[in-house]
């Protein structure tokens, strides 16, 4: 085992990591004088790892939506009555699986250590049936039911899925009522050797603890932790990125209509780089549509939308922007939004505006690190991308906005749900 000190002289934060010689690795965040403590227990598979290779080189391919599966039946141990057990210690325990991670995690005032084995015992003492597999699929075939009532998630889903027909990202994490009718015991067994492997996981406790209750943790892991095992080799389908437009809309009863508009990226391999990339197209997003932008200013005082929100996005295979919001003038904000873009392709942004945002973004950053669950949430998200959470504020420091023409170069979408009434 190695213990590395990490320390950010911006910030005046710190953290320790250890290295244990299967790969696995724990991160121990300091927060003196934090009666409440927490513990983050994640793996770097999520909904788009859908075909793959094993170590022995044999071929796999799961139905969508197999991750999020895996995740209840092994959150809601049957057998261990684990969110039982943890709720009686006083913890508030959950779990979640994006495209990239599946994570289980507490927060906890007291008993953290009885708390902290038991969040480690659910992928060593996985309890599913073959019963309750079937059982499940009813549960989580009423979960996606819910996500498409939700207008909102189904409009902008509809855009991500016709930008990305192959890459699984253009898939609902949940899957279909179809494709969970695939997924079976032996399945969900397959996945675990794969993918929860001690090199793909991690474990981040933050909290108030000394180095002797640092090393009672150590001593709680499981051989499963401890033992190398292979991690398997995923396989991604590659995207057309021919430059197109495509306006999606439909109608329904609805008080205000739902739009999304969706800008397809270029993927970039190198990790590092992709988040350099996040950094920057934050900066800009912020200034081109941002609350405090001239662009939504005059929309919102217009009455054309009631919110706006613009994210990047990226993971292996795949980077998007989203420009999604509510409002009575669709059709108004995507013309709006294109001749935006297009002006800032021909001329760029004054570098006061830029670095105007710089100082908001930096000031959110470090206010994030009063909280327990931004930190964790962060440092999970960024570690499984093969990035220090440290690294954020000396690129954010060092960043310049000189290649603006081929930042947003890429196929686009407009998704709209309109209000049948209004147009």
């Amino acid at each position: 085992m190695k213990k590395t000190r990490i320390i950010d002289p911006l910030s005046r934060e710190q953290y320790d990591q250890y290295t244990f010689s299967s790969g696995f690795t724990l991160v121990h965040y300091p927060k003196k004088g934090r009666f409440l403590k927490g513990a983050y227990l994640s793996v770097g598979y999520g909904s788009i790892q859908l075909e793959g290779e094993d170590a022995k080189g044999e071929r796999f391919s799961f139905p969508e939506g197999t991750a999020h599966f895996l995740e209840h039946k092994l959150f809601e141990n049957d057998e261990l009555h684990l969110i039982d057990q943890m709720s009686s210690l006083g913890a508030s325990v959950n779990a979640f699986t994006s495209h990239d991670v599946t994570c289980y995690y507490f927060t906890a005032p007291i008993n953290f250590m009885k708390s902290l084995k038991l969040l480690l015992d659910i992928p060593v003492y996985p309890a599913y049936t073959e019963e309750g597999v079937v059982a499940e699929r009813k549960i989580i075939a009423h979960e996606i039911a819910m996500y498409q009532n939700d207008v909102d998630y189904r409009t902008f889903h509809r855009g991500l899925t016709n930008l990305y027909p192959h890459h699984p990202i253009g898939r609902d994490i949940a899957g279909t009522k179809e494709s969970i009718e695939k997924i079976d015991k032996a399945l969900l067994d397959q996945v675990l050797r794969h993918y929860y492997v001690p090199s793909n996981m991690l474990l981040f406790v933050i909290g108030d603890f000394s180095e002797e209750e640092i090393q009672e943790m150590i001593a709680l892991l499981p051989d499963f932790y401890l033992q190398e095992r292979p991690l398997a080799t995923t396989f991604f389908p590659k995207e057309d990125m021919k430059p197109s437009h495509l306006q999606l809309l439909s109608e329904e009863d609805i008080p205000t209509a739902s739009f999304s508009y969706l800008v397809k990226l270029k993927p970039i391999e190198d990790q590092h780089w992709s988040f350099r990339r996040q950094i920057k197209y934050g900066i800009l997003l912020d200034v081109l549509f941002g609350p405090g932008s001239a662009f939504y200013m005059k929309h919102y005082e217009n009455n054309d939308f009631l919110d706006l929100a613009a994210n990047y996005h990226y993971g292996k295979g795949y980077r998007f922007v989203t420009i999604s919001g509510e409002g009575k003038k669709p059709l108004v904000v995507e013309q709006s939004i294109m001749e935006n873009l297009d002006h800032f392709k021909n001329y760029g942004l004054a570098v006061e505006e830029a670095d105007r945002v710089k100082k908001r973004i930096m000031g959110r950053y470090l206010m994030g690190f009063n909280s327990i669950k931004a930190v964790a949430s962060s440092f999970t998200l960024l570690h499984h991308r093969g990035v220090a959470i440290f690294d954020y504020l000396k690129v954010l420091n060092e960043m310049i906005i000189d290649d603006y023409q081929d930042l947003f170069k890429g196929p686009s979408c407009f998704s709209a749900t309109l209000n049948k009434e209004e147009k």
